[in-house]
């Protein structure tokens, strides 16, 4: 498993991606002709079931190195309030939360057993997240609205792992905080709106610990990563079952790079700091039901 950190590789692709989206959305706003635009004072209440799948991947540098894989299958419970109490700022705050927690797997090398094989494990994984955020829109007209996204994620996961065919127990858990900007636009027709997000962070930090009993090791680990950054892509389409009751789909993609220094025990005796790469590509879909007062 290799782990490619190019610099500011994200920030340049968060730029070049985000100008090719408002690029696009520009000439498809000559083309069209939308006929309502979301008025003032109005609040956007969206309450979302969502399904999340992707890896999880983590690898440490040696040649005795801890690697490893989770595949992540988990349900969510999601929801998003939004205020606009003027024509140019908008408000929003969001939170998910997973849901009857299925077991993923995981493949861990323990090269720093002194083994080669690799070890299979049944995961539980737990995921809680919020975030706010202010918008300041560069432009609205005919239906379509520009804005600039600023705002603060924290996020959290936990992992509890079993290893199957030996015996052997696991708790990873990443705690990011995520500060990001972003680029939006928003289109609002008599029934049917839509949303396209992008947003990217270089200045995201993620503390992680992990206490691992295999074999008759106890090994243990923690540090904070601070190197890389996060792209992510939010799509979402509504159509309006009622004037104020509206329903859609919702879709996110998000990739995630980060290294730092971690240290650790191994049966309480140290291990030295090691620096510690990570990388998450996630996807979310889900149905979202909207409610506007």
């Amino acid at each position: 498993m290799n782990f490619i950190f190019v610099g500011d590789s994200i920030v340049r692709r968060f730029a070049v991606v985000s100008l090719l989206v408002f690029s696009v959305l520009t000439l498809c706003m000559g083309n069209s002709q939308a006929e309502v635009l979301s008025q003032p004072g109005v609040l956007d209440s969206s309450f979302r079931i969502e399904f999340l799948f992707g890896t999880q991947s983590f690898s440490y540098s040696g040649a005795t190195s801890i690697r490893g894989d989770f595949n992540i299958r988990v349900p969510l419970l999601a929801g998003t309030v939004e205020l606009s109490p003027s024509p140019l700022i908008s408000g929003r705050f969001a939170g998910a939360i997973s849901i009857f927690e299925r077991s993923g797997s995981m493949m861990r090398d323990p090269n720093y057993t002194g083994l080669t094989d690799f070890v299979r494990w049944q995961v539980e994984p737990d995921l809680g997240s919020w975030e706010f955020a202010g918008l300041y829109h560069l432009w609205t007209g005919g239906g379509y609205r520009y804005s600039i996204v600023a705002g603060y994620r924290q996020e959290t996961w936990r992992h509890r792992g079993e290893a199957v065919n030996s015996e052997g127990r696991s708790r990873d858990e990443f705690a990011s905080q995520i500060p990001f900007l972003g680029l939006q636009t928003s289109m609002f027709f008599p029934w049917w709106k839509a949303r396209f997000e992008v947003l990217g962070s270089p200045f995201m930090t993620r503390r992680v610990s992990n206490s691992l009993q295999e074999r008759g090791q106890i090994i243990d680990y923690s540090g904070e990563l601070s190197q890389g950054g996060l792209l992510e892509f939010q799509m979402e389409g509504n159509v309006a079952v009622t004037q104020n009751i509206w329903c859609g789909l919702h879709a996110r993609y998000l990739h995630q790079e980060l290294r730092g220094d971690v240290s650790g025990t191994i049966n309480d005796v140290p291990t030295g700091v090691r620096v510690l790469s990570v990388a998450d590509s996630i996807v979310t879909v889900g149905v979202d039901f909207t409610l506007l007062f």
